[in-house]
């Protein structure tokens, strides 16, 4: 049986070392043609915890992190770095290493089968202040402890629940003392 590829030749042009297959049958294979980077960006609260910028988009009616699509010859780091810039507005953010990926399909209006994948970085920086990119559907930004995100009245997709759920797990590796 044939399988079901899905192309997109600006995006394969641009970027062909990074084509992901992803397998979701025994007889289909799509290949991603939607290649995304962004950020759980976190800083300090002022309580000692930590907090996490998420992102409103009242287009798909959710809250995100901020996030988008690599430019032609774009690396993945540096795009998750200009679009957590861009998006937050923020101009000093430190980039850390890569939490994973997410994927996600969607189907286009005239029916084509899209694959999108998003490797997503852990950022910081110590600056408060947002100026939202509304040209980009940004219409509100805020700083969130990362349990108040999960259990707060802030629809998500779920593969940014578990991002955040991954994101949680690190910081506390990082602030749990090692068992002797």
């Amino acid at each position: 049986m044939p399988h079901e590829i899905i192309k997109s030749n600006s995006c394969a042009a641009a970027h062909p070392d990074v084509e992901e297959p992803l397998t979701d049958s025994p007889d289909k294979q799509v290949k991603a043609n939607i290649f995304a980077a962004g950020g759980v960006l976190w800083r300090p609260a002022e309580d000692g915890g930590t907090e996490v910028a998420v992102v409103h988009r009242p287009r798909y009616g959710d809250w995100s992190f901020p996030k988008g699509k690599l430019d032609p010859g774009e690396k993945w780091k540096q795009a998750a770095l200009r679009e957590v810039m861009e998006e937050t507005g923020l101009k000093s953010v430190t980039l850390g290493p890569k939490i994973g990926k997410t994927l996600h399909t969607f189907h286009t209006r005239g029916g084509a089968r899209i694959l999108k994948v998003t490797r997503w970085y852990h950022m910081t920086t110590e600056h408060r202040k947002f100026v939202l990119q509304r040209e980009e559907d940004i219409e509100d930004a805020r700083w969130l402890i990362p349990q108040e995100f999960l259990q707060g009245d802030y629809p998500m997709f779920l593969n940014i629940r578990h991002l955040i759920e991954k994101f949680i797990r690190y910081k506390g590796s990082l602030t749990s003392t090692p068992s002797s």
